[in-house]
């Protein structure tokens, strides 16, 4: 539940809402935006669809307490998450930071990092493409980049709390129903914000995820995420 990014700064994926009495763990690529989105709505944001905001952690401008280390593992609030299938979770990182042509300096020099321990040129430019879903994962497992220890791709198990102490463990592979739920246990008289109320593109087309998930991909992902697939109680058939 602690973990150092690139920038070696021990951080937490805690969110504090002590005038409603419990804690939320939120993950990256587990419908992160939108639960920052509920919690800044519940705490009375006008503002609660604007995600840029809602991720700005460097300068507080989101009105969210993100907790200290210290902070995360003492408090007493119980404590709520939502998890995800550790295979579909590291692929739509790869699909969304890896892939995109976003501009983010960020995701540019992780690109450009994965590309040079890959020997595969020293710009973007002169790889484009060459960065395979297998690739990602070898560089994941075998690097020693600061940017492996990236809260998109870290173990879900280390961004939350002791998955005994959770009070509701949702599950992403149940959204509706489990949405509900922690909606519930934490007093929000509204729904799940939809994709459209936060401005996200529609998919109109779904690529064959399941093409990415070969025999080495599978390997190298039960290998990097074991501890996931284990505690959050996800199938290992056909990742061992």
């Amino acid at each position: 539940m602690i973990y150092t990014d690139h920038t070696n700064r021990p951080r937490t994926n805690c969110i504090l809402m002590t005038e409603y009495k419990f804690r939320f763990f939120y993950i990256p690529k587990v419908a992160c935006s939108g639960w920052k989105a509920v919690l800044r709505r519940k705490l009375g944001y006008e503002n609660w669809k604007n995600l840029e905001i809602a991720h700005d952690r460097l300068n507080s401008s989101s009105g969210l307490k993100f907790a200290e280390p210290k902070e995360a593992i003492e408090s007493p609030l119980p404590a709520y998450a939502m998890v995800r299938h550790p295979a579909t979770r590291v692929l739509s990182a790869y699909l969304d930071k890896i892939c995109s042509d976003e501009g983010n300096h960020l995701w540019t020099l992780v690109k450009k990092d994965i590309i040079e321990w890959l020997g595969k040129g020293d710009s973007l430019g002169e790889a484009k493409d060459a960065i395979s879903f297998t690739d990602f994962l070898h560089w994941l497992s075998e690097s020693n980049s600061p940017y492996v220890e990236n809260e998109h791709w870290l173990p879900q198990t280390s961004l939350c709390a002791p998955i005994s102490s959770l009070k509701i463990m949702g599950k992403f592979e149940s959204f509706h129903e489990d949405s509900k739920r922690l909606m519930f246990a934490m007093g929000c008289n509204f729904s799940f914000p939809s994709a459209a109320e936060l401005g996200w593109p529609s998919n109109t087309s779904r690529q064959n995820v399941e093409s990415f998930f070969t025999e080495e991909a599978r390997r190298l992902i039960y290998a990097l995420y074991k501890e996931d697939f284990h505690r959050l109680n996800y199938s290992v058939i056909g990742y061992v």
